[in-house]
């Protein structure tokens, strides 16, 4: 397995509300919730492609916590928006 493709996916940088999405047009953003789910997603196809059953079980672990990131960071922005409406 590269070690390196679990770096990639570890050491993305945390965004604030939203973050421009890889590969779009400049000013093109997308939501935190996306961007983490989108990470869970990398990890996933590692873990897919992993013969190593210690890495493909940690890696399946940090899918679950990009996942549970991206439901509070939905959760979040939900009660964000909320707040600046009333």
């Amino acid at each position: 397995m590269n070690k390196a493709k679990i770096f990639c996916v570890v050491l993305q940088p945390m965004p604030k509300r939203q973050v421009r999405a890889q590969g779009t047009r400049r000013g093109a953003c997308m939501a935190r919730g996306d961007h983490y789910e989108n990470l869970a997603t990398q990890c996933l196809r590692i873990a897919r492609d992993t013969a190593d059953a210690t890495h493909k079980a940690l890696l399946l672990e940090m899918a679950l916590t990009w996942i549970r990131l991206a439901e509070h960071a939905r959760e979040s922005d939900g009660a964000a928006a909320n707040a600046d409406q009333t």
